[in-house]
């Protein structure tokens, strides 16, 4: 074995190329010093460390946990160094898919025991206990141990350790709608990592900000960040924050209606595998995934992907946490499938969140916003928009809340409450949705009303609302579960609309009705 002078050059070198952004050629470099097993021990050590975080950047979470417990078990090791690698132990853990199993080493350490660098990994041991708090739906929880291990952290932890744990809490802050204060640790996170000498971590603040501005509303600049944090991250080969970038990009397309610029952004650079639960972004790909596949196929797609997500531990809660909308979009794509069963489910799990964490506004208005769609409750969801401290989620509840005046007859509350959900839409870019809502305000106007009253039993005077509404959207080219998605209806009711369509004007098949839609193209034609 050679002594330290080599392993300085060698740690050195790798730690060169890190900061330079070449993470691949970084780990590459350590991996065949640590081949050729020439280091003395303490310099296998902080290299096995260092390419433990190279790892964790690269998304090999396996791999990096190894070489953490393999610096661990190496005898004498200096303080620095031991706590150095009790972090990397526990970073290399949040990225597994199995984050229970790192409860019982975050508890031992956080009682005094475990192993050498006790002390040092608090902060790994605080960010741990925290995830898993988000993961088991006690955001309160999750909110005093993130703080807890940012102040440990300052007490001396490496800069990159400094600015994790305040990027995970404010993915948290942004979930619970706490955009001011998430905004701040984001950008004190972005500070640190630019003087942390580990540049794989530069990209992460930018997609954090990213999936800051979409819950905010402020798609351009979410765009932006998600787009730069994505060229970075592949770039420097730090593979672990491309999920959140992606899942960023994609909720920006949906918005603003771009369904084709939205497909497969959000999976298919990890070979359609979601990020493990406490990793940055888990939540937001999976909403991005939910969002997609209901602009594609309906509400059949959201519940689908709903169940890819299974019972696998922290997805769905952290899902329901950290999106206020996503408990009331479920609910509602399941009672327009006719699965009651799964909708009630959604809803106590709304409700329970809620009472777990009172005094968090966003979890009550969740709950709100999806009971109020199980039982198309109006009063519950303007209760909801009035509590609902995410723009686009104040919006749906709006939505919600109009379309359940609208089907009890009481049109004018209806349209006041389409116009100030169309309001919000357009304020936040979501131009899909304020299209939808547009159309809605169609429905509902006076005009339109008086016109509806006592017709022939045929043709286009003879159609009801709902049955022009369809025929136009059937026109458009929307499948009966993509009308059904749009309407909030169930598929069976398209059904039914369209076979009345097909009656009146004396037509078998969609065909017919687009040229027959197209040939009275105008609004005053349409209208009959």
């Amino acid at each position: 074995m050679l002594g330290t002078a080599e392993g300085v050059v060698t740690i050195g070198a790798a730690r060169a190329l890190t900061e330079a952004g070449c993470v691949d050629e970084a780990e590459r470099r350590a991996r065949i010093a640590l081949a050729e097993n020439r280091l003395a021990r303490s310099d296998v050590a902080r290299l096995r460390v260092a390419r433990s975080e190279l790892l964790f950047a690269a998304g090999r979470a396996e791999e990096a946990l190894h070489d953490a417990e393999a610096a661990l078990g190496e005898p004498d090791l200096p303080v620095g160094v031991a706590g150095r690698a009790q972090l990397a132990r526990f970073q290399a853990m949040m990225a597994r898919p199995e984050l229970e199993d790192a409860r019982r080493p975050a508890g031992e350490i956080l009682a005094g025991g475990g192993r050498p660098g006790g002390d040092a990994a608090l902060p790994g041991a605080l960010a741990v206990l925290g995830a898993l708090a988000w993961t088991d739906g006690r955001p309160s929880d999750a909110l005093v141990l993130q703080r807890a291990a940012i102040e440990r952290a300052d007490a001396g932890a490496p800069p990159a350790w400094r600015a994790a744990p305040r990027l995970q809490l404010a993915v948290m802050l942004a979930g619970l709608g706490y955009f001011d204060e998430a905004e701040e640790e984001t950008e004190a996170a972005a500070t640190l990592a630019d003087v942390g000498g580990e540049r794989f971590w530069a990209p992460a603040p930018m997609v954090v900000r990213a999936n800051l501005g979409i819950a905010a509303g402020r798609i351009d600049e979410a765009e932006a960040d998600a787009t730069a944090g994505l060229v970075l991250a592949s770039q420097i080969g730090a593979l672990i924050f491309i999920p959140m970038a992606r899942a960023a990009l994609a909720l920006a397309h949906v918005l603003r209606g771009d369904l084709d610029g939205a497909a497969g952004l959000p999976g298919d650079q990890r070979h359609e595998l979601p990020p493990p639960p406490a990793i940055l972004g888990s939540a937001a790909w999976w909403w991005a995934e939910i969002r997609v596949a209901e602009a594609k196929r309906g509400p059949a797609g959201a519940v689908e992907v709903l169940r890819t997500m299974g019972d696998e531990v922290g997805h769905r809660l952290g899902l329901l946490t950290e999106e206020p909308a996503a408990g009331a979009f479920l609910v509602r794509a399941a009672v327009s499938l006719g699965e009651r069963r799964l909708a009630d489910s959604l809803v106590a799990e709304c409700e329970h969140l809620a009472s777990r964490n009172d005094g968090l506004d966003s979890l009550s208005a969740a709950a709100l916003h999806a009971r109020g769609v199980c039982s198309a409750d109006a009063s519950a969801l303007e209760s909801a928009a009035a509590r609902h401290r995410h723009p686009w989620a104040r919006a749906s509840a709006l939505e919600d809340a109009g379309l359940a005046f609208r089907n009890d007859g009481r049109r004018q509350e209806a349209e006041r409450l389409f116009r100030q959900s169309e309001g919000v839409y357009q304020e936040v870019g979501a131009e899909r949705d304020a299209a939808r809502l547009r159309r809605r305000l169609r429905q509902v106007d006076s005009p339109r009303r008086r016109r509806r009253a006592e017709g022939p039993g045929s043709g286009w005077a003879s159609l009801t609302d709902h049955e022009r509404e369809v025929a136009r959207l059937v026109a458009e080219g929307l499948t009966n579960a993509q009308v059904a998605a749009e309407l909030y209806l169930s598929p069976h009711t398209v059904d039914f609309h369209l076979r009345q369509i097909y009656r009146k004007l004396n037509i078998r098949t969609r065909v017919q009705l687009t040229r027959a839609v197209l040939a009275r193209s105008s609004p005053a034609a349409f209208a009959g």
